[in-house]
């Protein structure tokens, strides 16, 4: 399916996979990236299986943004380091 959703949206699973390297020294966390309606979507699950979180991205005012429908727009996808940080808190509280 990425290969699919990588001509239409190229840019959102750049975004997404720099994501994941950002989240790879999370040993207690999964990252996927996965699709949800056709957009791409980040699936990041604890591995104990207790805590799920989907992460979107959405252009909003002018810049692209990492969303959920928890924490919308919390971080530009510009800051993966603040975006992986602030998902990691909440995967982890």
């Amino acid at each position: 399916m990425l290969a699919i959703l990588e001509p239409v949206h190229g840019e959102r699973l750049e975004f997404f996979r720099a994501l994941q390297v950002e989240l790879s020294d999370a040993t207690d966390l999964a990252a996927v990236i996965a699709d949800e309606n056709c957009y791409p979507v980040l699936s990041i699950t604890r591995v104990d299986g207790t805590r799920s979180l989907t992460v979107g991205c959405i252009y909003w005012r002018g810049e692209w943004w990492f969303a959920t429908p928890d924490m919308p727009t919390f971080a530009r996808t510009d800051n993966v380091a603040r975006a992986a940080a602030a998902i990691k808190k909440a995967m982890r509280d």
